[in-house]
């Protein structure tokens, strides 16, 4: 029962994994579309790319821990 249970678990940490990597993946191409149509030091342009660390640091995070 217990590594059915450890299974489960790491099959649910895979699948957030794989939807943290989308989500970085896809703020990546906002904020490239953002920097190419307003400036790379635009306002909108520099909050995506604070977001897109936050996701990347919460990876890491998730890795290290892991």
């Amino acid at each position: 029962m217990v590594k059915t249970e450890q299974v489960n678990i790491l099959q649910h940490t895979d699948v957030l994994q794989r939807e943290l990597l989308n989500q970085i993946e896809n703020m990546k191409q906002k904020m490239i579309k953002i920097g190419l149509n307003k400036g790379f030091n635009h306002r909108e342009t520099i909050k995506a790319s604070t977001e897109l660390d936050q996701l990347i640091y919460n990876y890491q995070i998730r890795n290290f821990i892991k």
